[in-house]
């Protein structure tokens, strides 16, 4: 009796090792070849009812042959569907994981009735392995650095003679010296027509 107990924990060891190896492995994997393998999982009976519980070889090959995966990695979300259809255009069979909360929710629909089930883990148990103590390293006393902001003054902008800037420029100093020219020459000349209107009241009034 103790032999088969010895013999069924070293078997569930050795299956958690094997399995932390195989989580090692897939991390280590490029994006392609994890959705390879996806590929592959969801293309066995096994691998759909750990999504869908209770599907049929038969029901995997009529609807589930070909399968939608959607990946929202704003929200945290996970969809696969089924790209069969039921009457009111859904996928046949949905599932959706929302890693923030992390809930799961698998969806069946056949002959316009809906079935909702809250989806489950795996049946495999996590393992927890026993890690090997770490060396408590020295702390280093880290010291607040103040900020230093440089302001840099950019020098002024020089124009080119033959820009359209400094074309416009010319013309607004012209125009304003024409309208300071005017305004001289205007005070000028009234200046000039008192002038001579007071000579003309004085010659009248010496003939009279």
């Amino acid at each position: 009796m103790k032999q088969q107990i010895d013999s069924e924990i070293e078997r569930r060891v050795n299956e958690a090792v094997a399995a932390n190896e195989a989580s090692g492995e897939f991390k280590n994997l490029m994006v392609y070849q994890k959705l390879k393998d996806i590929m592959a999982d969801l293309g066995t009976n096994q691998g759909i009812h750990q999504l869908w519980k209770d599907v049929s070889p038969e029901e995997q090959a009529q609807y589930l042959s070909k399968i939608n995966i959607s990946f929202d990695t704003e929200n945290g979300m996970i969809e696969v569907s089924s790209k069969a259809l039921d009457t009111h255009d859904k996928p046949i069979y949905d599932w959706k994981f929302d890693s923030g909360i992390g809930s799961m929710s698998s969806v069946r629909r056949e002959h316009d009735h809906e079935e909702i089930a809250p989806s489950t883990p795996t049946d495999a148990a996590p393992v927890t392995t026993a890690a090997a103590p770490v060396a408590s390293e020295p702390q280093v006393a880290v010291k607040p650095v103040t900020e230093v902001k440089t302001i840099s003054k950019t020098p002024a902008k020089k124009l080119d003679p033959n820009s359209p800037e400094w074309q416009d420029m010319e013309m607004q100093r012209d125009i304003a010296f024409k309208i300071v020219y005017f305004f001289i020459g205007f005070i000028a000349m009234t200046f000039g027509l008192l002038y001579a209107y007071y000579k003309i009241d004085q010659k009248a009034q010496e003939e009279e």
